[in-house]
């Protein structure tokens, strides 16, 4: 019996499989705070060269929620961290700061894990401090509606303006759809309804002053004060969501919203994703929200004039014709109105 023994020769491939990656970044005013998480499996033991921003200062590192002792080296291409593998599957964290100035376009800082990987997420934490304007990066990833919102109320406030019968110019309407641009488009169905209620009511009762129509004007009356009220609790709310709310930017797609952007890559070579954003600290909306809000006050002044102007015109209110109650005939009139009875036969 001859028994030939020899090492079977390796197969041309990757050792080890990155499965998933979620690289997550959390700017602030000075420092930018970055997560690096991945799960990979190794078929042999070795090491992974994993190269973070160049300024990043290494915080923390834990291997399978096991916290390791090591150091990045300053390179060229930026901080290298040598990470262990052994074979099987793992997880690895690794955490860090850098220096950050807030600016008006941001990108998130270049990692790269070292070779290819799958279903990777990177997830931008803008802040509270932040009006976020636009969100750029992979196809896949976070849209802003807002401005798509807004253009539709710009077209709205053209149409408006050519209605040459109410007391509002296009500049007017464009400014009063830009206030309510954080409420949905029918929150401004109590505005155009008030002006076009008391246009209406200005033109029609004008030319009916007939008595007859007093049950008719009286409701007309009550309704317009119905009008009005709603007029103002929708203004109110426009106010109120535009100074003391969250600004709402309709951030929509890959699970994202407001102050938290996701975006996803199905394949790497490496080098992760280094999505975007468009942003202004919110202060800029809050002053001009304000200033909206003093331009509608004065500008409200002048329309509750005009509102009652129609209101007055024609009478504030039109007593109802009251019908004479039927008289009881008196005792005299009953004798006058009663028949003569006829004359008694002759003999």
């Amino acid at each position: 019996v001859t028994i030939h023994i020899a090492r079977p020769s390796r197969t041309a491939g990757q050792t080890t499989t990155i499965d998933r990656v979620d690289y997550s970044v959390k700017p602030g005013s000075r420092l930018l705070e970055g997560t690096l998480k991945l799960k990979l499996r190794a078929s042999q033991g070795g090491t992974r060269k994993l190269t973070l921003p160049a300024n990043a200062d290494l915080q923390r590192v834990t291997i399978n929620q096991k916290e390791r002792s090591l150091r990045a080296t300053a390179t060229k291409a930026g901080n290298v961290v040598q990470v262990p593998i052994r074979p099987g599957s793992q997880q690895i964290e690794l955490r860090w700061q850098q220096p950050w100035e807030r600016t008006l376009s941001e990108r998130v800082p270049a990692v790269h894990v070292g070779g290819p990987a799958a279903n990777v997420r990177v997830t931008v934490t803008t802040g509270e401090d932040r009006w976020l304007l636009w969100a750029f990066g992979p196809r896949w990833g976070p849209a802003v509606l807002f401005w798509s919102h807004l253009f539709i109320l710009i077209l709205l406030a053209i149409g408006l303006g050519r209605l040459r019968f109410l007391p509002l110019k296009t500049s007017h309407w464009l400014l009063l759809c830009l206030g309510f641009a954080q409420l949905p488009t029918p929150a401004l169905l109590p505005v155009v309804g008030f002006f076009l209620a008391f246009s209406w009511r200005e033109s029609f009762w004008r030319t009916r002053p007939a008595p007859q129509l007093a049950t008719p004007f009286a409701l007309t009356q009550i309704g317009l004060i119905g009008v009005m009220m709603i007029f103002l609790i929708a203004l109110y709310a426009a106010i109120h969501s535009n100074l003391l709310m969250d600004l709402d930017m309709q951030v929509k797609g890959t699970n994202s919203h407001n102050g938290h952007l996701v975006w996803y890559v199905d394949r790497t070579d490496g080098a992760l994703p280094m999505p975007g954003t468009l942003s202004l600290p919110i202060i800029v909306w809050r002053v001009a929200m304000l200033l909206w809000s003093l331009w509608l006050v004065s500008a409200l002044l002048k329309w509750l004039q005009w509102a009652w102007r129609c209101f007055a015109d024609g009478g504030l209110w039109r007593k109802f014709e009251s019908t004479p109650a039927p008289q009881q005939p008196t005792a005299q009139q009953e004798a006058k109105s009663a028949p003569i009875p006829p004359p008694p036969p002759q003999p």
